[in-house]
């Protein structure tokens, strides 16, 4: 099993025990311009001892999960059906990363034109 880390949003809350989560996969386009190329859906269940419970999220919550993925197979009417799935050990409400980067402590400018006292300015 591999174990993965990713942020995404809350597609469904099927139950306390289950929901979907999306995460998108962007792309600089020719301009400069980020853009959603892809999305990956994963099923996300509590891991073994975790205590997780989802009732907390709701639809759109940007959420960090960490856990195994792993992938279930069964079989409906004849049909065989993948789901890939992610036993979490943590869920949490993810910061969105403008926040996250307004946060940070802002430092000086080193480049920043600078002023300098006149009885220092330079007599060139």
């Amino acid at each position: 099993m591999a174990i993965i880390e990713f942020t995404g949003f809350v597609q469904e809350v099927k139950n306390e025990k289950k929901m979907t989560v999306s995460e998108g996969h962007r792309k600089k386009d020719n301009n400069g311009d980020y853009y959603t190329a892809a999305r990956t859906y994963r099923t996300i269940k509590p891991g073994y001892d975790s205590g997780i419970l989802f009732n907390d999220f709701k639809k759109d919550d940007m959420v960090k999960v960490t856990g195994r993925e792993i992938t279930e197979t069964w079989t409906y009417e004849g049909k065989d059906y993948k789901d890939l799935v992610v036993q979490a050990d943590s869920v949490e409400i993810a910061e969105p990363r403008a926040k996250q980067e307004n946060s940070a402590p802002q430092q000086e400018d080193p480049w920043a034109k600078k002023t300098i006292p006149a009885d220092l300015e330079s007599p060139f």
